[in-house]
């Protein structure tokens, strides 16, 4: 069943990884799909070599994210977007550079800012996320650079035998779309348990069922 482009009532989450100059800054949106989860929407913003990224015109791309789609949370790695995550919880009056003298107002982000731990937290998201896909519980629309990333990834288990880790199948291939799609999957298990018809247990449920 083909995905439609998400429209702006449909409630999703928001994650972000965060880079400055070696590494790519990625922004995923998840939402509720089925019996599983989809991914809608996938950005990432790739430095030039030695230039670090520009910030502003991130932000102003992430506040008219928030405006055109019903965004019920955003979650990010912590480490280095405290800053900017500030930033997105004030008004603010910005022109993009392309056109210095064209600001605009935009409100504060409209939806809370939850920092995603990337510890314990981050392998209950990375094995439930490779859950719902081996049960084909997930959904995407082919977007090339998540397809990309997800093409960079290995699994790595841990020493129990049943935590996972996603990490880079090789050190300069980029995975940031595919750690946004972990993060934001896992949070959207909770706070759009209610559109998707899961209980908040339903990772942990899934780790249980047989692959199909």
């Amino acid at each position: 069943q083909p995905i439609p482009p998400l429209d702006p009532h449909t409630p999703c989450v928001l994650a972000l990884d965060g880079a400055e100059s070696n590494d790519t800054f990625a922004s995923v949106l998840v939402s509720a799909w089925g019996e599983g989860y989809a991914a809608r929407y996938s950005r990432p913003y790739v430095p030039s070599p030695g230039q670090a990224l520009d910030f502003d015109e991130i932000e102003i791309d992430l506040r008219e994210l928030g405006q055109k789609h019903a965004i019920t949370e955003l979650t990010y790695d912590p480490m280095l977007l405290g800053q900017l995550i500030r930033r997105l919880q004030q008004p603010a009056r910005l022109a993009r550079k392309a056109t210095p003298d064209h600001f605009i107002s935009y409100p504060a982000f409209p939806a809370p800012c939850v920092p995603f731990p990337q510890g314990q937290q981050r392998l209950e998201a990375d094995k439930g996320l490779y859950d719902l896909i081996t049960q084909r519980r997930y959904a995407h629309a082919g977007d090339p650079a998540l397809r990309e990333h997800v093409a960079n990834a290995n699994k790595k288990i841990g020493s129990d035998g049943r935590s996972l880790r996603i990490v880079k199948r090789e050190y300069a291939k980029k995975i940031d779309s595919l750690v946004c799609l972990s993060m934001a999957t896992a949070r959207a298990v909770i706070v759009l348990t209610t559109s998707a018809g899961w209980s908040p247990d339903a990772l942990k449920a899934l780790g249980s069922r047989r692959s199909v």
